[in-house]
């Protein structure tokens, strides 16, 4: 990850806005459904603050872990704060690795470490979760202080099922499954339209911690509706088809005997 971005996750205020929601709450009994029989040992890889760790420590043996210390100071199973490009793991020692809303924060070199990490540590199954074929520009903010355009989640990447899958040469789709919250795709063209003329940008909510990548400035006022914005958004809810958030994908390694 970029320093920006490790900043913006040592920084407490960060982890306050992930809380056990409903649609978390969702998200872990899908991972539960999903999760082989016969799998304990888990390796939650990217865990944040451990919102989905700790629950599922409640039936698994989990470990978590992170680059973040501000975040694993939540986690209460054993933790390790490590790179997820540079695991201090030797194989063999989980069942299944969970990565759970990690590979859309990575940069190419992170990625392309990070699933070759995964990859040697040879585990017979992975869980793997990312936001559904993404827009990543809609949740894009453009810094008052700075003009800086950044990806407000700090998503620099999407990802649909085959672009997901393919990552992970030796596995194979067990299952796959898609949920969470209703979003609407917003054509590109019409957002920039949006943004250009009607002067509105992704609006920060209440209560959630943004940083910019350039100044670190955290000050992001919200912007009022104009005609064109107003008019922008009432021709997507006409247009755009509407899609479940999350993607999770259950991959087997390929050397694993099938169940009959």
């Amino acid at each position: 990850m970029s320093h920006s971005d490790q900043e913006f996750f040592e920084n407490p205020e960060t982890w306050d806005t992930f809380t056990l929601t409903p649609a978390v709450k969702g998200k872990i009994q899908q991972f539960r459904v999903m999760i082989p029989c016969g799998v304990s040992r888990i390796l939650d890889l990217g865990c944040g603050n451990g919102v989905v760790t700790n629950i599922l420590a409640h039936d698994y043996k989990m470990t978590g872990i992170d680059f973040s210390r501000s975040g694993l100071g939540f986690v209460q199973v054993p933790k390790i704060c490590a790179s997820s490009a540079d695991l201090p793991l030797r194989s063999g020692g989980f069942d299944l690795l969970l990565c759970s809303e990690l590979l859309e924060h990575l940069e190419d070199d992170d990625l392309y470490k990070t699933v070759k990490e995964i990859l040697r540590l040879d585990l017979e199954y992975i869980l793997v979760s990312v936001p559904n074929n993404e827009n990543i520009h809609l949740n894009e903010l453009k810094c008052p202080v700075c003009s800086t355009i950044f990806n407000a989640s700090h998503h620099h990447r999407a990802f649909s099922r085959k672009s997901l899958a393919v990552l992970f040469e030796g596995y194979r789709i067990r299952g796959s499954r898609v949920g969470g919250m209703f979003v609407r795709n917003y054509p590109l063209p019409l957002l920039k339209i949006k943004r250009r003329w009607g002067r509105r940008w992704f609006q920060v909510p209440k209560g959630r911690t943004v940083m910019c990548p350039r100044c670190r400035s955290t000050e992001f006022p919200r912007s009022s509706y104009s005609p064109i914005s107003f008019f922008c958004d009432g021709v997507n809810k006409l247009i755009s088809r509407r899609r479940p958030y999350w993607l999770t994908l259950l991959l087997e390694r390929e050397s694993a005997t099938p169940e009959a």
